[in-house]
């Protein structure tokens, strides 16, 4: 391919493909920081990241000044692309549900400014100070084996405007965004088969007609405090059940689930069903979990359409607190101005983000980690130090590289 293109094209190719891996590397070493990235540049390092990977390792700098000038739409097209070439090649086929792919969507603060990072940027002004706080609403694929995937995002940049004092995101402003997001999934991916997860705030008409226009399936999570109109429908109506005992516990007591449902409850120009999940334990309810479908509910999938809801916790567990708190650095500032900037080191932390999910998922990596008694951490640190201290053989690494036919999970 690269033959019919012209070689100072190639040039150009070659070292936008350099900046980028640069940047993504210091996101899949978990640097937390643009100078704990430079600090790993050296002679030994630099010269194994080139027989590894073919491409010099420019300083963060050059990534920096580069990410300042990029559309972020090119990185949001590089992660669709490479979401999509995992989907052909059926990477998650055996965790999808009824043949649907679960899109989870959420927010999360992301940063907090003492000085305003771009214009409206939504703040909190108290007597002796004032911050600004930059929020992103984001939608993930999220799977019964840990992954959560990111597929596209949107910050929660409407105007600016004044916060209460509990720092939260207005519903209208998320349901605004979450509406943006929606039509930027469809149109990215129009015959993906999606069933939408997400909290209580998006129990609402028009997201179920918005769904509805998009051909998909939701579970949203249904709070005791929402819809009350719903809920008085719901308490004269009779309930299908199912009961399920799972295990005696050596103190004697039973563990009992039973799932509860209703199919085609009337909600203004809409229909919903209802599931509701409890755990008993010795006749006491130790869990509970309520959700609102448009998937037709019976005894044979009410336990996976509840669990199914149950996964958008992925976004919060596996998504936004791994970035945040296992190496990712979601929350540190790799740069101070300019909302493109920040948007596209985002974006970057996503795709390393897939990037190393698909690799310490694999079960050959998995059983590895639990024979070494070690943390992926610990690991990270090890190569670190194998690429800055030893030699690496092309010979050895293409060798271990034609060994592996498929990656298995």
């Amino acid at each position: 391919m690269l033959n019919s293109i012209p070689d100072h094209r190639k040039r150009h190719t070659y070292e936008v493909a350099e900046i980028l891996s640069a940047g993504i590397l210091m996101f899949v070493l978990r640097c937390e920081s643009r100078n704990q990235a430079d600090q790993l540049a050296g002679q030994q390092f630099e010269q194994n990241y080139l027989k590894v990977f073919g491409m010099r390792l420019p300083i963060t700098d050059t990534v920096h000044d580069f990410l300042e000038q990029l559309d972020p739409k090119e990185l949001e097209f590089l992660r669709e692309s490479l979401v999509r070439k995992l989907m052909v090649r059926k990477v998650f086929e055996q965790w999808k549900f009824q043949g649907y792919y679960n899109l989870t969507f959420d927010a999360t603060g992301t940063h907090v400014f003492d000085e305003e990072p771009f214009e409206g940027c939504p703040y909190k002004e108290t007597k002796n100070d004032m911050k600004w706080y930059v929020s992103v609403l984001e939608a993930k694929l999220v799977f019964t084996n840990g992954f959560s995937i990111s597929l596209a995002r949107n910050g929660l940049k409407i105007r600016a405007v004044r916060l209460t004092n509990r720092i939260v995101i207005g519903a209208t402003t998320r349901r605004a965004a979450f509406k943006r997001l929606v039509k930027k999934v469809k149109t990215a991916f129009p015959r993906l088969a999606i069933v939408v997860t997400a909290d209580g705030l998006y129990c609402c008409e028009p997201v179920f007609k918005l769904i509805k226009e998009c051909g998909w399936k939701f579970i949203f999570t249904f709070t005791d405090d929402s819809l009350k109109s719903l809920w008085r429908t719901i308490n004269k109506s009779t309930l299908n059940r199912q009961k399920q005992t799972i295990k005696k516990l050596p103190n004697g007591k039973w563990i009992v689930d039973e799932f509860s449902w209703i199919n085609d409850l009337p909600y203004k120009d809409q229909q919903v069903n209802f599931i509701t999940y409890q755990q008993y334990e010795d006749q006491q309810i130790v869990e509970r979990h309520v959700h609102l479908a448009n998937l037709t509910i019976n005894e044979k999938n009410a336990k996976q359409i509840s669990e199914q809801g149950r996964l958008r916790w992925n976004i919060e567990n596996q998504g936004f607190n791994a970035q945040k708190n296992h190496g990712f650095a979601l929350e540190h500032k790799y740069a101070r101005k300019g909302f493109n900037t920040m948007k596209n080191y985002y974006l970057l932390m996503q795709i390393a983000h897939m990037i190393s999910q698909l690799v310490e998922k694999t079960k050959s990596f998995q059983q590895a980690l639990n024979y070494s008694g070690r943390t992926i951490r610990y690991v990270i640190k090890d190569l670190i130090a194998m690429l800055t201290r030893q030699i690496c053989s092309p010979k050895n690494i293409h060798r271990h590289y034609r060994k592996i036919k498929q990656l298995r999970y």
